[in-house]
C-alpha cells in the first residue's frame, strides 16, 4: 500500500506497474502528481482533477493545498473565496471596473468547476472495477472539495452581481458616468457581430434603443434554457398592425396567407431559438419608431398580456369600457394569435366563441419605454409575468434606468470578448 502523503516521484518509483486488483485488462499503476499511483483505466480523471486544482490557485490564490486534499471545512472556502474576490468598501471609480473583473473571473471559474460532478460519477462507474487505492480516497475527497469550492464561487458571484445592480440602481448620476466613459471605449470602434456599432451606442445615455438592440437580447436571452418564444420586432408589424408604424392594429378578417406567414414565422424563431418546447410567447413592439411596448401570450396561466410603460396611458386606459381603451383591436389579434399558436401547440384554444372561456385579457402594465420594455422580457422568463412589487435583486423597475443600459451594454462586450 502507498501513503499518498509521502513524497513519490516518478524517478523512484516504476512508470507502470500491473494492477492486480484491477478487472481491466491490461491495467496498470501510473503515477499521477499529486495524488500517486493510480489505476491506468482511471488515471485521466485524476489528471483532469489536477488541472482543476491547479486552476482553482490560479483563481485563489489563499486557496492552501491542504484545503483541497482534506475533508474540508465549508465556512473556510467560503471565506477564501469572499476574500479572494472582495469589493472596494465605497463606490469609487474603481468600483465599477473591479466588480465587473470580479464578476467576469467568477464566471470563468464556475465554468472550469462545472465538470467536477461529470468526474465524479466517471469515478464512481470506475470504482465498480477495482479495489480502492489511497489515491482514489484522496482524489475522492479532491473532487468533493472542488465542489463545495464551486457551490462557493456561485454564491459570491450571485452576492457581487446584487451589490453591483444595487449601486448602479441607486447612483445614477455615477452610473451615467460610467456608462458614458464605457460607451466611449476605443475597443467599440470593432465590428461587432450581427450588432451595427449605430445600433450598440442607443445603449448609451438618454439614447432611445433601435431593433437591432432589442432583438439581439430577446434572441440571446429566450436562448438560456428559455420556454418563452420570443419574436423580433418585426413579427408585430407584418402580422399584428396594418403597416410597419405599428400605429394601427388589423381589423376585420385576418387572411389565411397572415396566418400561415404567423406559423411559419414562430415555427422558425423556434428553431433559430434552439427551444425543444415553449408556453409562452412575448412579442416587442415599436410604435411609429417613437415609443417600445410588448405583448405576452401566457399558455400556462391563460393569459394575454399589454405591458406598456406610459404610466398615464396605462392608469387613463384602465379606467375606460373595454370597448373604448386604447389597445382594444391589438386585444382582439392577439386572441386570434392565442387560437392559432394555440393550434401549432396541438391545443383547442376558442376565445371569440366561447364566453366561458378563462383565458385573462388586458393587464396593461406600467413603466418606461425599451430598456423596460427587454426588463419586461426579463420578468417575463423569471417570473411568467412582470411584478410591480418586490422582484429580485438586480430586476426592479428604477425612475432611471441607466444601470440597466450599463449592463446590457457589458453583457454584449462580454459576448464579444472585447
Amino acid at each position: 500500500m502507498l501513503d499518498y502523503q509521502q513524497d513519490h516521484t516518478r524517478e523512484n518509483n516504476p512508470p507502470s506497474l500491473r494492477s492486480p486488483s484491477c478487472h481491466h485488462h491490461d491495467c496498470t499503476l501510473v503515477y499521477c502528481d499529486p495524488f500517486g499511483h493510480v489505476h491506468s483505466c482511471v488515471s485521466h480523471r485524476v489528471l483532469r482533477l489536477s488541472e482543476l486544482a491547479t486552476k482553482c490557485h490560479a483563481y485563489l490564490p489563499s486557496l492552501l493545498t491542504r484545503h483541497l486534499f482534506a475533508s474540508a471545512d465549508v465556512e473556510l472556502l467560503e471565506s477564501t473565496v469572499d476574500r479572494d474576490f472582495s469589493l472596494p468598501g465605497q463606490f469609487d471609480d474603481n468600483f465599477y471596473p473591479a466588480s465587473s473583473a470580479h464578476i467576469k473571473r467568477l464566471q470563468e471559474l464556475s465554468l472550469f468547476l462545472s465538470s467536477v460532478n461529470e468526474i465524479q460519477n466517471e469515478a464512481a462507474i470506475s470504482s465498480e472495477y477495482h479495489d480502492p487505492l489511497p489515491s482514489d480516497i484522496l482524489a475522492s475527497i479532491t473532487a468533493q472539495n472542488l465542489c463545495l469550492i464551486h457551490e462557493c464561487v456561485m454564491k459570491r458571484k450571485s452576492a457581487v452581481e446584487i451589490a453591483l445592480w444595487a449601486v448602479l440602481d441607486d447612483f445614477p448620476d455615477r452610473t451615467e458616468a460610467f456608462l458614458s466613459s464605457f460607451m466611449n471605449m476605443d475597443v467599440f470602434a470593432k465590428k461587432l457581430d450581427f450588432l451595427p456599432f449605430a445600433s450598440f451606442q442607443t445603449l448609451g445615455v438618454g439614447r432611445w434603443l433601435g431593433d437591432d438592440v432589442i432583438n439581439y437580447f430577446v434572441k440571446k436571452w429566450c436562448s438560456q434554457g428559455s420556454t418563452t418564444l420570443g419574436l423580433n420586432s418585426f413579427f408585430a408589424c407584418k402580422i399584428l398592425f396594418q403597416n410597419n408604424s405599428c400605429v394601427r392594429a388589423k381589423t376585420g378578417v385576418i387572411t389565411q396567407d397572415v396566418e400561415n406567414t404567423a406559423v411559419r414565422w414562430c415555427l422558425k424563431a423556434k428553431q433559430y431559438l434552439g427551444l425543444r418546447t415553449w408556453d409562452s410567447v412575448f412579442i416587442p413592439i415599436n410604435k411609429n419608431s417613437l415609443h417600445w411596448y410588448c405583448a405576452h401570450i401566457d399558455f400556462q396561466r391563460k393569459s394575454i398580456s399589454i405591458y406598456d410603460s406610459l404610466r398615464d396611458r396605462c392608469l387613463s386606459n384602465r379606467q375606460k369600457p373595454v370597448s373604448l381603451r386604447k389597445n382594444t383591436n391589438l386585444m382582439l389579434v392577439l386572441m386570434w394569435l392565442t387560437e392559432v399558436l394555440g393550434h401549432l401547440r396541438g391545443e383547442d384554444v376558442d376565445l371569440k366563441n366561447n364566453s366561458q372561456t378563462d383565458w385573462v385579457f388586458f393587464q396593461p402594465n406600467s413603466y418606461d419605454c425599451g430598456v423596460h420594455t427587454l426588463w419586461h422580457l426579463q420578468h417575463v422568463l423569471k417570473f411568467w409575468h412582470v411584478l410591480t412589487d418586490n422582484p429580485c435583486p438586480g430586476l426592479a423597475f428604477t425612475h432611471n434606468m441607466v444601470g440597466k443600459r450599463l449592463r446590457m451594454a457589458q453583457e454584449i462586450y462580454d459576448d464579444y470578448d472585447l
